[in-house]
């Protein structure tokens, strides 16, 4: 479940060391810096990549060839005769 926390940017320090367990997301009010402390979803040891709003895999895994794909929803015979850009 995630949550998001807006913070005030007066005498606020970011969180620093979050474990990643759950989904908080810090979001500064210019909405210009966030963090979070979503854990990557295919190593689960990192940090997930917070690319806007949608989280990544860790840098360490996107190096390695893993991405986020997207299910094709179109009816079968609409994915036989239609050409794709992969």
């Amino acid at each position: 479940m995630q949550q998001t926390h807006t913070i005030d940017d007066k005498d606020y320090e970011y969180p620093e060391n979050l474990k990643p367990v759950d989904v908080n997301v810090y979001v500064h009010p210019s909405n210009m810096l966030s963090t979070h402390d979503y854990s990557c979803s295919v190593c689960r040891t990192n940090h997930a990549v917070l690319s806007s709003g949608i989280m990544k895999p860790c840098w360490e895994c996107q190096r390695e060839g893993w991405q986020l794909s997207q299910k094709d929803n179109r009816p079968w015979w609409k994915r036989l005769f239609t050409k794709t850009n992969s």
